[in-house]
């Protein structure tokens, strides 16, 4: 079933002139057998010098760095 509703969202996508279809990020098989060619898309972010986004970013940095350990090591994370 999401399969399907992917064909079909692609489907509509093309239908109403999108190009690009992205599908997160993460490597997944079924991404790979709906891509036509790949593309590399990063992340990233912007922030002003003010307390408030030092704040921001240090409250959010060890979950980021945890998340991104554990999905980056095929042993801890399996879908």
């Amino acid at each position: 079933p999401g399969l399907v509703l992917h064909l079909r969202m692609a489907r509509a996508a093309a239908a109403d002139g999108i190009a690009y279809l992205d599908l997160g990020r993460g490597p997944k098989e079924y991404k790979d057998s709906l891509r036509t060619r790949e593309l590399t898309v990063l992340e990233g972010w912007a922030a002003r010098r003010h307390p408030v986004a030092y704040a921001y970013r240090a409250r959010r940095a060890p979950a980021r760095a945890a998340r991104n350990t554990v999905r980056g090591n095929s042993a801890l994370f399996a879908p």
